[in-house]
């Protein structure tokens, strides 16, 4: 893979010392191969990061290579409560002034990191930076549907964005401090969109910078029923949660999607999930369809998120 090559080369004259500022959460589940060679990348692009990864109860022997293979790294292992909650428990154990939330299949390269790293440092008002994904082909990664229209139009540095991808997401721990972690509510999916409208409500800003990182995942994989209603879930739980306008109209949207779909879709799995939609509708959505932490905010809550333990002193 010529991505994963040139994400090992070291640029000469950069130095590491301010990795040793850096934390890196990686959470994992059963995605054993990548996460080590996301790990080696790590290790050859940022030496002296402290690197935390969080396995939710991988059948692969995911944490077990790691301890044996990268016996630096921290590994937390605690049940599979989606991706959220596996954040927050790395970021719980974090204890530096940068953290960046790094999925287990993205390779980074020594000038995203600097790049992220440099405008966290020249712009205070930042709350959390991100670098163009994209495929291993290249291409520029399929995100939030397409209809983010900054994530496809051209980058030179640096662009002010509404929404940051939390596949490689850098933050500062005074933004963590402040705005809370991520709502563990959300199993998979909305977890950013919902996230970085509350460090934007808390006057921060985003940027999505030029330098790419290659993201194996991305919208290569094709989601089964339930997953993908969580997905729908989540996003209308996020949009009500934060009092979208346009909450009420999506909802009636997606009730006569699962309408039509639920008598016409010609997969038997996939009508009893668009009924399944279809009765979650009538209702309130904020409970998942999966097994969550129980940690996420309650019924009704404001948008604020809990706030996370204080870092754990070096």
């Amino acid at each position: 893979m010529p991505e994963l090559a040139h994400s090992l080369e070291r640029s000469p004259g950069t130095g590491a010392d301010w990795h040793q500022d850096l934390s890196i959460v990686v959470p994992s589940y059963n995605a054993r191969d990548l996460l080590r060679k996301t790990l080696q990348v790590v290790e050859a692009v940022a030496p002296a990061a402290e690197v935390v990864v969080c396995d939710g109860s991988s059948a692969d022997g995911s944490a077990a290579m790691v301890r044996s293979e990268f016996p630096w790294v921290k590994v937390l292992e605690h049940p599979n409560h989606g991706f959220a909650y596996a954040i927050n428990t790395g970021t719980e154990a974090a204890s530096r002034r940068f953290i960046l939330w790094l999925n287990s299949d993205l390779f980074l390269t020594t000038a995203s990191l600097e790049a992220m790293h440099r405008r966290l440092c020249e712009e205070p008002r930042l709350g959390a930076v991100a670098p163009r994904l994209v495929n291993v082909d290249g291409s520029r990664q399929f995100l939030f549907a397409g209809m983010y229209w900054p994530l496809w139009a051209p980058i030179r540095e640096h662009r002010e964005v509404a929404i940051l991808c939390a596949a490689c997401l850098m933050t500062r721990r005074d933004v963590v401090d402040q705005v809370g972690g991520m709502d563990e509510n959300l199993f998979l999916f909305n977890e950013e969109r919902d996230w970085c409208q509350v460090v934007r409500s808390h006057g921060f800003a985003l940027e999505l910078l030029g330098e790419p990182v290659v993201h194996v995942g991305g919208g290569s994989r094709r989601p089964g029923p339930m997953v993908s209603l969580e997905e729908r879930r989540g996003y209308l739980y996020v949009i009500e949660k934060h009092r979208w306008r346009s909450a009420p109209l999506i909802r009636l949207a997606l009730t006569l999607q699962a309408v039509v779909l639920g008598w016409l879709d010609p997969r038997r799995e996939w009508r009893q999930m668009w009924r399944k939609q279809r009765e979650l509708l009538r209702g309130e959505v904020r409970r998942s369809l999966f097994p969550v932490s129980g940690r996420g905010l309650p019924a009704g809550s404001s948008t604020e998120l809990p706030k996370l333990p204080p870092a754990p002193q070096p």
